[in-house]
């Protein structure tokens, strides 16, 4: 996703409350720098219990400005600036992230009342939709004049970590101009210093994904489109990536469909986890008449595992 999230100011309170995470993880990564190489077919039977897990049965979630003393789980909003600017949510050039509290933005000032959309759906078999709708025109103008409203998801101020497998189970929507991403970003540091891993990004096409990690350090950068033999949007199928002090390797359905070298400054500083469907953008395109409205990016369970010694 290109660093749309930034990561925390120098010289923050929080940056500065990240300090013992960052010198224990530097000490992690000493512990395990000579690991075995990643395996081309991940066994999670060998990674022990899940350091992260969610299955749905509660949504836990909320727009949290800024991070309180018992956050939950789930964050609703990328953060940018303050609650009245477009950056706050904003997810693509024709797209806004929206939650149940949204109250939408006039003139400068948020709205008296929630404008009543939400985009996340908890389905019955233990799966979230994440739903990306064409903008009801009454709307239009206190959305910043964006076409399309979705979601977006971080445990930016609940869970992090230094390495592991990171994975979820889902089905992305497939069509012109939608953008649906699984990808984690570093705890502290201005983009692309320290990182960032994009575990799977769709562009709307059936068979296809893309794998990148992004990278402070100069010629470290990788997007690699993988052809699939299956289409994204018809069946569950894993999305993971083993993150490692050597290398990171991604994986569909738990084999292995690219690799390569971690960065310098991927090394040292735990990543929070995103989950998120934009729409419209330089990369994938504008929506067009063939492109599904409303759109879901499906999500069964989402993961997290240390990696074996």
């Amino acid at each position: 996703m290109c660093g749309r999230v930034p990561a925390t100011k120098p010289g923050s309170s929080y940056e500065l409350g990240k300090l013992l995470v960052l010198l224990l993880a530097a000490s992690i990564w000493a512990g395990i720098a000579d690991a075995a190489p990643l395996p081309p077919i991940m066994d999670v039977a060998t990674l022990g219990q899940p350091t992260f897990e969610e299955t749905w049965a509660i949504f836990d979630a909320s727009e949290m400005p800024r991070r309180p003393p018992k956050p939950t789980r789930w964050r609703t909003v990328t953060g940018q600036g303050d609650a009245t600017k477009a950056e706050y949510r904003s997810g693509s050039e024709m797209s806004l992230y929206v939650d149940r509290t949204f109250r939408g933005v006039k003139d400068g000032r948020l709205g008296d009342a929630p404008l009543g959309i939400d985009p996340f759906i908890v389905e019955p078999d233990a799966s979230l939709r994440i739903r990306a709708i064409e903008t009801p025109a009454r709307f239009k103008s206190v959305v910043f004049d964006r076409a399309y409203l979705s979601g977006f998801l971080t445990t930016k101020f609940s869970f992090s970590q230094l390495f592991g497998y990171f994975e979820i189970r889902a089905k992305l929507p497939v069509g012109k101009g939608l953008w649906p991403a699984w990808w984690l970003m570093p705890i502290v540091g201005k983009w692309p210093v320290n990182g960032e891993l994009d575990i799977v990004e769709g562009l709307g096409v059936a068979n296809e994904i893309w794998c990148s990690v992004h990278s402070g350090e100069k010629g470290k950068e990788r997007s690699q489109k993988i052809s699939l033999p299956f289409d994204v949007a018809k069946d569950w199928h894993s999305y993971g990536v083993a993150w490692s002090a050597e290398e990171i390797v991604w994986y569909v359905d738990r084999k292995e469909v690219y690799r390569t070298s971690t960065p310098a400054d991927m090394k040292t500083v735990p990543m929070y986890l995103i989950l998120n469907l934009a729409v419209g953008g330089s990369w994938g395109g504008k929506p067009d008449g063939t492109t599904p409205m409303p759109a879901d990016f499906r999500v069964g369970h989402v993961t997290v595992w240390r990696l074996s010694a």
